[in-house]
């Protein structure tokens, strides 16, 4: 397997699930990271599991596969004081995304509420920790995996992120890299990778100019160093998505965002493969 050109399904969020299918596939993208914005529209058409086999067979009939889906974020964390609440709503989630054909699984960690409230982080670890133990159970038989996403206000970087996953003792629980989070804590981009290795299962591709998420593609005017994240995938042999998340790329007409799409899809193909095998400098 070779890493596959994928899109955060958001870049056309004011479209239906199904509309949105049909336009990736007729611009030639055929894996997808499945949105907050989309799953909560599926979500309200009826039971997860309905919805979510019925939205696998219009991707499958378009040759489309979901490689990642973004679980939600607002309103639900695993650490905050009401994690029973967070993770009933996260079961459902997860229903639709075994239902749907999702591989990975991209949550939030837990602590947001209590980082932004200033207060003491000390109980956050260990209530990350059960909750992630128990979305790890409900997904045992499910065959997908869970990816805990790097943040700029905790699980920052890669030993982090893999001290929670060695608590939880799951085999099903791996990492998601977000390039623009890691930017904005000035971390590096090869170390981040390199240290994650065979734990690295999901990607989050975007740039931003250092100060804040901006979601914006790369070799714009962002200043991430691509170089670096490229020659770390090769070095540990990554072999999943390689997934934009380019949501500030959307302020444009829609016939201007579908003619970028198919230029980010040169683009993403030429970093793959003549940038991937650039010495670093």
């Amino acid at each position: 397997m070779r890493i596959q050109p994928c899109i955060w399904t958001s870049y056309y969020e004011e479209f239906t699930p199904q509309a949105m299918l049909r336009k990736f596939a007729r611009q030639g993208w055929y894996y997808l990271e499945l949105s907050v914005e989309h799953g909560a529209q599926l979500l309200e058409q009826g039971s997860p599991e309905q919805v979510g086999q019925e939205l696998r067979q219009e991707a499958a009939d378009l040759d489309i596969q979901f490689a990642q889906g973004h679980l939600p974020w607002v309103g639900v964390d695993i650490a905050g004081e009401e994690p029973a609440k967070a993770l009933d709503v996260l079961y459902r989630w997860l229903d639709l995304f075994a239902a749907a054909g999702v591989k990975q699984a991209v949550i939030h960690p837990g602590g947001r509420d209590r980082f932004l409230a200033k207060q003491v982080m000390d109980p956050v670890f260990e209530r990350n920790v059960e909750s992630l133990r128990q979305l790890a159970g409900h997904i045992s038989q499910m065959g997908i995996q869970l990816c805990i996403e790097n943040m700029d206000w905790t699980a920052t970087t890669a030993q982090e992120i893999l001290a929670l996953i060695n608590a939880v003792g799951s085999d099903a629980i791996g990492i998601c890299l977000d390039t623009g989070h890691l930017h904005i804590v000035g971390g590096d981009q090869y170390q981040f990778i390199t240290e994650a290795g065979q734990r690295l299962w999901a990607l989050h591709i975007d740039d931003n100019e250092g100060q804040r998420d901006q979601h914006l593609m790369p070799y714009g005017r962002g200043s991430i160093r691509w170089d670096r994240v490229l020659q770390g995938l090769r070095a540990i042999n990554y072999q999943g998505a390689f997934n934009l998340e380019i949501s500030g790329e959307r302020r444009c007409p829609l016939p201007v965002r579908e003619y970028k799409l198919d230029c980010y899809r040169q683009i993403v193909s030429w970093m793959l493969t003549e940038e991937g095998r650039l010495p670093l400098e």
